[in-house]
């Protein structure tokens, strides 16, 4: 006799088993349940995420070994640089609705769902400036050569990233010049003193030139300036951002639930400046495939925070008396770009942040 109703099902009675005490009646049995199933596939899914997780390590331990040789940019011409990261910053750019930068939407918990455009433009800016930062600290071809010949291979990446966000400057570029800029001024590039020291004047000069123009007052006259004219220009995301994020917590309606035109105002003097660049059909430099890609796939090899701190105090050890903690040496305010903690989330401020308000919001 079965049981369809819940799965069970008996031996007839001629169907005998001897247990240790002797014949037994009839026995019981479970038939598949609903559990059993839900189980299987539980084990199904956590061996397919093993599976995936172990994949991941290996091609990120692949891309780490081969991705240097393979992305040096010692190897390509900074003007060329220059041009094709105008092309991946300006679809980035392009790829942003202006929906997405209201009411702090990447700041809230399911801004991955509300507003993945922007997310995504400010996760490839937090990537990148790692990616600038591993370049820098990377010391796969220094065999042998101590601290002189690491401070010499730094010093030669760092001259090389700013002669590259200089040109991006120029070019009216912002979103690469103020992440390189970022990445510099991380205390672990910071701290390595020896290779700030070998810089030349001109290098020098280059660092004041974007620490200036990529300073809020700086920049947001050479934002009004671009909003006159047709100059390509992608703007400065975290400063954009931040503004945003300062009118959305002065600007708020009132007890009578009273709309505030000039928070309205406000919001559209930024936002249409970003909608004139994504609208800008002046951009006429040619694409090179290869390049862009190797850029593109270039900032997914880069070390993480505390593989860039080990390599930094292996040549530099740590002194209690010039050195500052990791915590206080970070850039300030790494949580202004989006949510969480700043171990785990890099989107960083403005390479300057101001505290308070911003002047760009109480203008």
């Amino acid at each position: 006799q079965s049981y369809p109703s819940n799965g069970m099902r008996s031996r007839s009675s001629g169907d005998v088993e001897s247990g240790p005490s002797g014949p037994s009646g009839p026995v019981l049995e479970r038939g598949p349940s609903v559990g059993n199933s839900i189980q299987k596939r539980s084990d199904v899914r956590s061996d397919v995420v093993r599976r995936a997780t172990i994949h991941e390590k290996k091609l990120g331990q692949f891309l780490r070994k081969f991705a240097p040789e393979l992305m040096d940019i010692r190897n390509y011409d900074p003007d060329d640089l220059c041009n094709q990261l105008m092309h991946v910053d300006m679809g980035l750019i392009k790829s942003i609705h202006p929906r997405s930068m209201l009411k702090k939407l990447w700041k809230s918990k399911n801004a991955t769902f509300l507003c993945p455009d922007l997310m995504h433009a400010i996760a490839t800016w937090n990537k990148r400036c790692y990616w600038v930062a591993t370049a820098i600290l990377m010391d796969n071809d220094v065999k042998g050569g101590g601290l002189a010949a690491f401070s010499k291979r730094a010093k030669a990446f760092i001259k090389r990233f700013l002669h590259i966000a200089r040109q991006c400057v120029k070019m009216g570029n912002y979103y690469c010049a103020s992440c390189i800029l970022c990445a510099l001024k991380m205390q672990c590039v910071r701290r390595l003193a020896p290779a700030w020291d070998l810089l030349s004047k001109e290098s020098n000069k280059d660092m004041e030139f974007l620490e200036e123009a990529c300073s809020r007052k700086s920049y947001w006259e050479r934002f009004d300036k671009a909003q006159d004219t047709r100059e390509i220009h992608i703007p400065h995301l975290p400063l954009l951002l931040d503004a945003l994020y300062q009118i959305e917590v002065k600007f708020t309606k009132d007890s009578d639930d009273h709309i505030n035109l000039s928070k309205y105002k406000k919001q559209w003097n930024i936002i249409f400046g970003l909608m004139k660049t994504q609208r800008s059909n002046s951009f006429k430099i040619p694409k090179n495939d290869e390049l862009i890609s190797a850029l593109s796939s270039a900032v997914h090899w880069a070390f993480p925070e505390e593989k860039l701190y080990s390599i930094s105090y292996k040549y530099l050890p740590r002194s209690r008396n010039t050195i500052v903690g990791r915590r206080s040496g970070r850039t300030a305010g790494l949580s202004i770009l989006s949510r969480g903690s700043p171990r785990t989330t890099a989107a960083s401020p403005p390479p300057n942040p101001v505290n308070g308000s911003s002047s760009r919001a109480t203008k």
